[in-house]
């Protein structure tokens, strides 16, 4: 139960931040990378969650689904965080 929380709170949240991004001058140079690894990973959750009602999906490939989804995520966290810290994605001062 806390698996699918954390993974729904994952990729849904990585989307609402992305969608986020559109106000932001600063982030505007990452928000379309952000927003296509964000929505990679939503669609990897949601394979991943419901994946098992397809016969042999879920038990063929559910660890590699996984793994996808994991690394979606991090590859989106890494990306936005570097880009913040670089100082160009701050808020303007």
């Amino acid at each position: 139960m806390v698996a699918t929380l954390a993974f729904l709170g994952g990729a849904f949240g990585a989307l609402y931040v992305s969608l986020g991004m559109a106000g932001n001058k600063p982030m505007a140079r990452v928000r379309r990378l952000a927003l296509a690894l964000a929505a990679l990973a939503v669609v990897l959750c949601l394979v991943e969650l419901f994946g098992g009602l397809a016969p042999g999906l879920g038990a063929d490939y559910g660890g590699v689904v996984e793994r996808l989804f994991l690394g979606s995520v991090l590859l989106w966290m890494g990306t936005v965080s570097l880009v913040m810290l670089s100082g160009h994605g701050g808020a303007e001062s």
